[in-house]
């Protein structure tokens, strides 16, 4: 199908599953021309550790306009935060090093303590995927 001139307005409307994507703002856009760029800007919130999937559509506001319709599958999931990993290793560091100083085994205890507790920060405790397919 190739671009047509747009003769007027019309509303879009964009919906999801509330759980899993939000749209900020109105769910809803205008396009006055096939030159228009519109930005929808989307908010996943806080998720477990499984991905999440749902489907973002995209069609037009009312039902009898003939126009494109979009319906985009997405999938959502959590992507560790180096941040948050290493804040946590640098406060095993910090708690756990002035009782270890003298001591060159109890040094290296605290500091693979905080290898470890980087990587279950930051990988987690079980990695899990979904099958592809």
């Amino acid at each position: 199908m190739q671009p047509r001139e747009v003769a007027s307005r019309t509303t879009f409307a964009i919906g999801s599953a509330e759980e899993v994507l939000k749209v900020i703002g109105l769910p809803e856009f205008d396009i006055a021309s096939r030159y228009d760029l519109v930005r929808v800007p989307l908010h996943a919130p806080p998720l477990s550790e499984e991905a999440r999937e749902t489907v973002l559509t995209i069609a037009p506001k009312i039902a009898r306009t003939q126009g494109p319709h979009l319906n985009l599958r997405l999938r959502i999931k959590r992507h560790p935060s180096p941040v948050t990993a290493a804040g946590a290793a640098g406060l095993l560091l910090l708690a756990g090093l002035p009782g270890a100083f003298g001591d060159l085994a109890r040094m290296a205890v605290v500091g693979l303590g905080a290898v470890i507790a980087f990587t279950f920060f930051y990988y987690g405790w079980v990695r899990v995927t979904a099958p592809r397919g």
